[in-house]
């Protein structure tokens, strides 16, 4: 089955996340965890529509 349409409008909040196929870490090392926070950090520094509310990661799950 399908995933329904996202609906879509000015000011709307998504829920975005990463997740590891079959429970694996989706960050190989420290590193790797702040090279994804640094791109991040761009994103919502760097005038593009992007706010942060809530952030959390775990080893399989980057919220």
């Amino acid at each position: 089955m399908a995933r329904p349409t996202r609906i879509e409008f000015d000011g709307a909040l998504y829920h975005v996340m990463s997740r590891g196929v079959a429970r694996m870490p989706v960050f190989v090392d420290d590193s790797d965890r702040i090279e994804f926070l640094d791109i991040l950090a761009a994103l919502v520094g760097d005038g593009h529509i992007v706010r942060v509310l809530p952030h959390a990661e775990s080893l399989s799950h980057a919220l």
